[in-house]
């Protein structure tokens, strides 16, 4: 099976791959340009949501320990809300002054030709492979290296 490297799924699935190295630490170029179909659409359905979902229960309990059990146990008063509120808004115009820094050095984006969808042919080809108990390779072609 041969997917182009500038479809859609593919793009999630290398993006999906950077999460993983990212939070594991592994380097896996060689998963880059060919794997099995099984770990292909693992990667994207399982790995990505759960590391998205960890990550995001880290953020939550930050949260949590920083801002939301200091003002249960002493108080908005105790806290002082005022600095928070100092802080969140200094934070926002800073997050906006980044993003529209960001957006400035974008190069404009190129138009993309829409094709057959690969996303319903790699679904397929997955169904038809684990009623058949098998995981077929599949070769990553076409595009530049994202």
């Amino acid at each position: 099976m041969t997917i182009e490297r500038d479809s859609e799924i593919c793009r999630l699935y290398l993006w999906s791959l950077g999460l993983c190295e990212e939070f594991s630490g592994h380097n896996k170029d060689a998963l880059r340009e060919k794997t099995n179909l099984c770990h292909f659409v693992r990667t994207i359905v399982v790995y990505m949501p759960l590391i998205i979902l960890s990550e995001l229960c880290v953020w939550c309990a930050v949260l949590f320990a920083t801002i939301i059990q200091p003002i249960r146990l002493w108080g908005f008063g105790g806290y002082s809300g005022t600095l928070v509120i100092i802080a969140l808004t200094v934070g926002a115009i800073y997050g906006v002054i980044r993003f529209a820094s960001y957006l400035e050095d974008l190069p404009p984006r190129p138009r993309r030709t829409r094709s057959k969808s690969q996303t319903r042919l790699v679904l397929e080809a997955y169904v038809h492979a684990k009623k058949q108990r098998i995981c077929p390779l599949i070769s990553i072609v076409g595009g530049e290296n994202v």
